[in-house]
């Protein structure tokens, strides 16, 4: 298993980013880009709302972004000067830049910053953003609506007055006075029809007059359609009454008016916003006949205003309901002028009891001093503050808090704000935190899959690695591998190249099979799977990837073609001498063994033959010989009866100590292991090597063991390498490794999941989860369990729990999964943790295993140790229930005969048999077992023995039905011993195997007999 624990680092993680945290969660919630840079310009900190105006994404961000660009390059120099000026301690209010998009395109931003003060020195800039845009837009609109209204008004009186010199002039000029009328007239309305502004003109009563063109622009009435109408018409339904009354209280004071507000309704049922100014028009005796003036469409700016308002709404909502107490104070006083509803409850005291008091009320009066100097050199500093520290309550009681502190603006005027948030429960965690990061780190250490991080040259330097990875390749740590080249790890030159080619091409490589070399120069075989990294141009970078050490499934891959090879050899093979060849051959395809022998020990005459011989010293083959024992290596193996790696050192110490002497050349490496049959030596295989550079191993011996193992059993039975075989096989399965997935739920919701998990749900990304109800990924059938283990450990009853449930892939399979999770606070949120593994080959496994483990592999009954275990419990169960057991000792008679006479295999045949008229004929509580060769015992639970005779009866019928039927060329015939155990006369269970054992001979010799 990868790192079944792994994810638990995420609570330490969160921890570890508190602070970070807290100041991000109410950075997000303000509508205003908030962001942080280092000295250099380099952003570290940006909100969403940063990326949403500038353009860029989180892997911008991710790959690093300077602040200086994001502003157009006149502005740069000047931005830098204001930086320098506020981190030497100048406080500067906001200034006006033209920011720059990620597009190219432009807006007018000012911005308000202040310093970031670590250890008593500025470590970079925190400052807020605002888009003027709307503001800038409002402002060049009104100016100039302002100056064009004023200069119509302007003219239109010059005009006037104008006309009434020309009038007292030639008063008995009527036609010239007229078309002088006419010709001003005809240039007020060509200055009225070509200004932006609404131009108007009412009666006493509010009817329109005149109304320039422009008012179809704005309102999308024609003036035609307007002069019909009163101007209070053109209000808002909900405004119409109160603005009508407004207006007329003016033309009752006949008053001129400016920047009257006011709502109307558009032709097409939209809302306009206009400012309006005029003044009143008066006849030759001085009675108000009406009103002219002029209207802007203002909606732009009501709306920008309308934004505003929200926007320090929004602020004021943020500070009341914030989670965390937020305290001002006066930088010149140091008292409270403002704090939130979370600083009542922190504090145990009533807004009132808070505001007016000096802020080092708020901390132990025993650090009253040491809280008077922060604040002195916070304010001095104008900085910000990042620290833990403590605040007393009005019961008196003490608790931790983490502030953030910072000096900024407010109304012109500058106050302290601090941010506390109660770290109680976080203080009273940290043990157990530790605890798990412990753990993390120690999981970590033992994880047996390398991960790595490589440069991408052909040669490659390690940039990074795990510890599985430098101990897989030799290496006491990772440090000790980054002065090796990555290709020099390849056993074969041309694997490296084809992974370069493949993973540069691709982008990706999965399960690249190859050699690798550790760096006492011995092989092993490895699967990698990596990705490319590139950077900003397309040009990769590096390769992350992990390594696992696959030579236990190479090498049982090999074992199980030499089981079968092995097999074939026994059938295909006409003489041991051809037997011995094929064993060769097999041996030397699973390692070195060009120089290989087999010999043969016969204890009666204290001789080895050696039945097979082939050394390269030798000119031609070698011919059977013999030898009486001496004192050779092979006689050591023989005496010892243990395998032997006999370098050229131990060689040396073994001739020193007397044990061994020199028989013909000496290898530089011998390796040696006993044959063994029914506990019984009766041989050595060899293998040995004169060539430097080429050396055994402990992974050689093991398949030197294994090889013997399943000769010896071939020489002695036919057949036996089958369960061999099935066995390599289910611990295969077993061993078969995966990796972890990790999560993060949250009202189960999936938050957060690596690739690993993706891939093992049959997603592609881990994107394509994260968001799903945890529903979707479970099985119906495990839906209960999962559901109550997630509620317990998010309600905090259960801290942790393992178990296992079905999990249901992409495309509807079900599998099953072992999960292991933790209660953790995600986001502010309690939420859940954890690991996830596939589990479902294991499952498998498991239960083939535990077939194999308690079955005979020929008859299908259960096999003599795991029957005699039961039996021993059914001994206590009837002691306990003081019940009576019988039990039958069988024996196939004439089992040898059928061997002798037709084959093993027709031998084997008729124990199948048997034990299939055992099995049919015994209730479904009896156990069946075969003891070895041709015997077998039946067990009776709670069973008299009178009871058991009557079922032996009905199994005698199932025989002598089997042998009138004539089904086979022999018949079967068997003999039975019963014994029974009665609790007041209790016997063990070789007692009662021996009085049934002895039972049955007496049934054989009464057959002989007769």
């Amino acid at each position: 298993l990868i790192s079944r624990d792994v994810t638990e680092y995420k609570l330490a993680e969160e921890a570890l980013q508190g602070s970070e945290k807290r100041f991000e969660e109410l950075a997000e919630l303000l509508p205003e880009c908030i962001y942080e840079m280092d000295l250099s310009g380099g952003l570290t900190y940006a909100n969403q709302k940063a990326f949403d105006n500038f353009g860029y994404s989180r892997e911008d961000f991710d790959k690093g972004i300077n602040g200086f660009q994001m502003l157009i390059p006149d502005d740069r120099d000047r931005a830098k000067e204001n930086i320098q000026r506020i981190l030497s301690g100048e406080k500067l209010d906001g200034n006006e830049y033209t920011a720059q998009r990620k597009d190219g395109s432009t807006f007018p931003v000012i911005i308000f910053s202040s310093a970031i003060i670590h250890e008593n020195k500025p470590v970079g800039l925190r400052g807020i953003t605002v888009d003027i845009t709307k503001h800038k837009q409002v402002e060049a609109e009104l100016k100039e609506h302002r100056e064009r209204l004023e200069g119509l008004v302007e003219e239109r009186t010059s005009e006037l007055k104008e006309s009434n010199l020309q009038l007292q002039r030639e008063i008995g000029e009527r036609k010239r006075v007229e078309e002088a009328l006419r010709e001003s007239e005809k240039r007020f309305r060509t200055i009225t029809e070509s200004a932006l502004e609404w131009i108007w003109e009412v009666d006493a009563k509010g009817k329109y007059t005149y109304v320039s063109s422009v008012v179809e622009k704005i309102l999308g009435y024609k003036p035609e359609e307007v002069l019909k109408k009163h101007f209070y018409d053109l209000f808002h339904p909900e405004d119409r009454e109160r603005l009508k009354k407004a207006a007329f209280e003016i033309f009752d004071k006949k008053e001129h008016f400016r920047e009257f507000i006011n709502r109307n309704v558009h032709k097409n049922g939209k809302t306009v916003w206009l400012s309006t100014s005029g003044v009143p028009i008066f006849d030759e005796k001085g009675n108000l006949i009406g009103y002219r003036g002029a209207g802007i469409d203002v909606t732009e700016r009501k709306h920008a205003e309308e934004k505003l308002r929200k926007s320090e709404e929004e602020f004021r909502l943020t500070f009341e309901n914030a989670k965390d107490a937020i305290i001002w104070a006066d930088t010149e006083t140091g008292l409270v002028t403002k704090c939130n509803k979370a600083a009542e409850i922190l504090l145990e005291k009533k807004k009132e009891e808070i505001l007016g008091h000096h802020q080092k009320e708020v901390h132990p009066p025993a650090k009253a001093e040491y809280y008077m100097n922060m604040f002195k050199n916070h304010v001095e500093q104008k900085g910000v503050v990042d620290d833990e520290a403590e605040v007393i309550t009005k019961s008196g009681k003490i608790k931790p808090v983490h502030i953030t502190a910072s000096v900024t603006s407010v109304g012109g005027k500058p106050i302290i704000q601090g941010i506390f948030r109660d770290i109680t429960e976080r203080k009273q965690s940290e043990k157990s935190r530790r605890e798990s990061e412990k753990q993390y780190r120690t999981l970590q250490s033992n994880v047996p899959v390398g991960v790595f991080r490589t440069s991408a040259d052909p040669g490659g330097h390690i940039l990074s690695a795990n510890p599985a990875l430098s101990k897989m390749l030799g290496y006491e740590n990772p440090e000790a591998m980054s002065k090796t080249r990555v290709a020099d790890f390849y056993l074969n030159a041309d694997d490296r190249k084809k992974f370069i080619e493949t993973i540069s091409s691709a982008g990706e490589i999965s399960n690249y099979e190859v050699q690798l070399k550790r760096t006492d120069g011995t092989s092993f075989w490895g699967s990698l799977s990596a990705r490319a990294i590139a950077d900003k141009s397309g040009k990769i970078t590096y390769f992350d990837g992990i390594l696992e050490d696959i030579t236990e499934r190479k090498q049982a891959e090999k074992r199980r073609v030499s089981i079968y090879k092995i097999s074939e050899a026994v059938h295909s093979t006409k003489s041991l001498e051809e037997f011995y060849l094929s064993i060769h051959g097999i041996i030397n395809e699973l390692m070195p063994a060009k120089n290989f022998y087999i010999a043969l020990y016969d204890a009666n005459t204290e001789t080895i033959t050696f039945e097979y011989y082939v050394d390269e010293h030798d000119k031609k083959p070698r011919q059977k010989s013999s030898r009486k024992l001496g004192r050779g290596l092979t006689e050591y193996v023989l005496r010892t009866g243990e395998p032997l790696l006999a370098t050229s050192e131990i060689f040396e110490e073994l001739v020193d100590k007397g044990e061994i002497e020199l028989l013909g050349p000496q290898a530089i490496d011998w390796l040696g292991v006993p044959l063994k049959a029914k506990d019984k030596i009766i041989g050595v295989l060899t293998v040995q090597n004169y060539t430097e550079g080429i050396r055994f191993g402990e992974k050689d011996m093991d398949i030197l063991k294994f090889v013997s193992t399943q000769m010896a059993m071939a020489i002695e039975r036919k057949g036996a390498e089958k369960e061999l075989r099935e066995s390599e096989e289910k611990y295969r399965r077993v061993v078969d490794n995966s990796l972890v997935g990790l999560y993060i739920t949250q009202n189960q919701i999936l938050k957060f999941c690596n690739l690993r998990l993706a891939e093992m749900f049959g997603y592609r990304t881990s994107e394509e989860l994260v968001g799903k109800h945890i529903k979707e990924l479970v099985a119906p059938e495990s839906w209960k369990l999962v559901d109550k283990q997630v509620k317990l450990r998010q309600s905090g009853e259960k801290e942790s729990v393992q178990y296992e449930f079905k999990g249901i892939k992409k495309n509807r399979i079900i599998f099953t999964l072992e999960t292991l999770g933790s209660r953790i606070i995600y986001e502010g949120k309690p939420a859940i943790q954890g690991s996830m593994i596939n589990i479902t080959e294991r499952k498998r496994a498991e239960e083939e295993l535990k077939v194999f483990a308690t079955t005979d592999v020929l008859t299908g009954v259960l096999n003599r140790g795991y029957a005699l275990l039961l039996f021993g419990k059914q001994l206590q169960l009837s002691k306990r229930n003081n019940s009576r057991l019988s039990i039958c000792y069988v024996d196939v008679d004439g089992l040898k005969d059928i061997n002798d006479t037709y084959g093993h295999q027709e031998g084997d045949v008729a124990l199948k048999l048997i034990s299939r008229f055992l099995k049919e004929t015994l209730r479904e509580v009896d156990i069946v077992c075969r003891l070895g060769g041709d015997e077998f015992l039946l067990i009776f639970p709670q069973c008299p023995i009178g009871r058991a005779i009557a079922v032996w009866e009905r199994i005698a019928q199932k025989v002598d039905s089997f042998n009138f039927r004539k089904m086979k060329p022999y018949h079967i015939s068997l003999s039975k011993g019963f014994a029974e155990y009665n609790p007041p006369d209790a016997k063990s269970v070789d007692q009662l195997i021996a009085l049934a054992d002895q039972e049955m001979y007496k049934d054989k010799q009464s057959k002989s007999a007769t």
